[in-house]
């Protein structure tokens, strides 16, 4: 505790003298005392209400925690085995463009334990590099039996664009997604299809993503901690509140009938999984989470990468939200319940939102009227500071936690780093696309980089 008063103290006494350099210039500003007096109250006003709002989603993070620990078993779940003699054709559907990875992940559909003559691989390949496409004809053509590569010229539509398209060449009853970074264990396919041969009124099952390069560097311990909180926190307690999830986008598996009597994916969606997730919730249909099916992937390990990944995703999940919040939240035939995927959804972007104008309102409260920095007003300043920061925690307390579940304890620090300085940048891109999607401003779908990539591929 002694020490902590004594790091307060050092850093206050530094802002102290920071803020003495500048004082000259900022003083002058006083000759519009009157006039910043009101400013300075307006945005001490908002300063107030955007951390009341940023305190109560926090809390909300906190209770979630807490219950998925005290409450939810996560990956205790018994699985109902899949009788072989009841085995669905199934779809596996493999979108790609300009990834090699697409091949390692058809490699591990191939070692699927599930009978061949009721399965089949179709790798959607939207690439415009001719050598890109060669190897996945080539890989295809040598494994023929299972493997086909369905081409398309122009990328429309983007990922579901490709997703549609592959439809039509489809034969199952049952479609199997696979992002092209994806590596799924042999057992994958009869866990995730089990569920569905066993509930008819089940429309489509998600598998828990496992981040493989977590620990690569800043950006994709960052990256992970985002996917392990949705899919360690916020999915466990959805599937035991409302019991029913969004989809992911990727190791998940959707019954074909009801995929194509809602108008299949949306074309040009960049969050075709969420959209079509709450379109399942207004036909009172179900999405059954298994935590304890694990697929491994990747995430982004640049900071350009994980940025426009994150204003995707926003911009993607702002849109759908729009589409059809208060449709299905006005609906009296849904139980409210089943609307919580809504609220889980959409509260990362905006806690998001509102922490960045939190610091708006703050930074212009600050300067607006300024006061003479000695070391009692910078220590109230600073004192402030923390105690909002602390206000706000609840999310850091839920990546910290879920690096405890995966014990992963020594990342932690890194972790946090990571937060407090390329979070601050990804929270820019993230409000980037809250405001593009709000705007419904166009938005070109990234691809992301994949270390699965750059690995040469025998075919």
């Amino acid at each position: 505790m002694v020490l902590i008063i004594d790091i307060v103290d050092i850093i206050t006494q530094i802002i102290t003298q920071i803020f003495l350099v500048i004082w000259p210039i900022t003083s002058k500003m006083l000759i519009f005392e009157p006039q910043l007096k009101i400013i300075s109250y307006f945005f001490r006003s908002l300063f107030g209400i955007f951390l009341s709002l940023a305190a109560v989603i926090s809390t909300i993070y906190l209770v979630m925690v807490l219950y998925v620990i005290f409450f939810v078993n996560g990956g205790k779940e018994k699985e109902k085995a899949l009788d072989f003699k009841k085995a669905p054709f199934v779809s596996i559907h493999i979108p790609t463009r300009n990834e090699l990875a697409a091949i390692t992940c058809a490699k591990c559909c191939l070692e699927f334990d599930y009978p061949k003559d009721k399965m089949e691989i179709l790798i959607g390949d939207d690439s415009d590099k001719p050598e890109i496409s060669a190897k996945l004809k080539e890989f295809a053509s040598k494994n023929s039996k299972l493997v086909k590569v369905i081409r398309r010229e122009k990328n429309i539509g983007f990922k579901s664009g490709n997703l549609n398209n592959l439809i039509d060449y489809s034969k199952g009853d049952f479609f199997v997604i696979f992002d092209s970074d994806y590596a799924p264990p042999n057992d994958f396919l009869k866990r995730i299809i089990a569920p569905l041969v066993e509930d008819k009124n089940l429309s489509a099952t998600q598998a828990r993503w496992n981040p493989v390069n977590a620990d690569q560097n800043f950006s994709s311990i960052l990256a992970a901690s985002i996917v392990y909180v949705f899919h360690l926190i916020s999915l466990p307690f959805l599937k035991k509140l409302s019991g029913t999830v969004t989809l992911c986008g990727s190791a998940e598996a959707v019954r074909r009938s009801d995929l194509e009597a809602l108008g299949k994916w949306e074309l040009g969606s960049l969050t075709e999984d969420i959209e079509y997730s709450f379109r399942l919730i207004k036909a009172n249909k179900k999405v059954l989470y298994l935590e304890g099916l694990e697929c491994s992937c990747e995430v982004p390990f640049t900071t350009r990468d994980l940025y426009m990944q994150q204003m995707r995703w926003a911009y993607g999940v702002i849109k759908a939200l729009k589409k059809h919040f208060f449709s299905i939240l006005q609906s009296r035939n849904i139980a409210f319940p089943k609307k919580l995927p809504l609220f889980v959804a959409g509260i990362g972007y905006t806690f998001t939102t509102i922490l960045f104008l939190l610091f708006m309102s703050g930074t212009i409260t600050l300067i607006s009227l300024p006061v003479y920095p000695n070391y009692e007003t910078t220590r109230y300043l600073l004192m402030n500071t923390l105690l909002s920061i602390l206000f706000t925690i609840g999310p850091v307390f839920a990546s910290v936690l879920v690096l405890l579940i995966k014990k992963k304890v020594k990342y932690i620090a890194r972790l946090l780093v990571s937060i407090f300085s390329i979070g601050i940048i990804s929270m820019l891109y993230v409000n980037l696309g809250v405001i593009k999607a709000l705007a419904n401003k166009p938005m070109q779908w990234f691809l992301v980089s994949k270390n699965s990539n750059n690995l040469q591929e025998e075919v």
